[in-house]
């Protein structure tokens, strides 16, 4: 996850894009998924033939970006045809709230 969470930072400030959170929402900072995924694979060590590197690869950044969504560190939208992602706060747990 802090790979993921690395890569998608340093991706967002080289090529990310404001856009609308669909549908008509808020302008964000994101970026095309399939860069930050490039990025990740650079990244990930991995041993065996071409295959068994690309498979690890691709399950790690599968794996990452589940936990992300679920834990809603990111937001994943698909606009025109190009999936972007965007850092996103999750709202916080009740123990994590401040006590007054």
């Amino acid at each position: 996850m802090i790979r993921l969470k690395r890569e998608l930072e340093a991706a967002l400030a080289d090529h990310g894009v404001e856009l609308s959170i669909p549908p008509d929402g808020p302008m964000a900072r994101m970026v095309d998924q399939d860069l930050v995924r490039q990025q990740f694979y650079s990244h990930t060590p991995a041993e065996g033939s071409l295959e068994q590197k690309w498979n690890l690869r691709r399950m790690q950044f599968s794996r990452a970006l589940g936990w992300a969504e679920r834990k809603q560190l990111i937001g994943i939208a698909e606009i025109d045809g190009i999936t972007y992602l965007r850092l996103s706060r999750p709202d916080p747990e009740p123990d994590e709230e401040e006590q007054d």
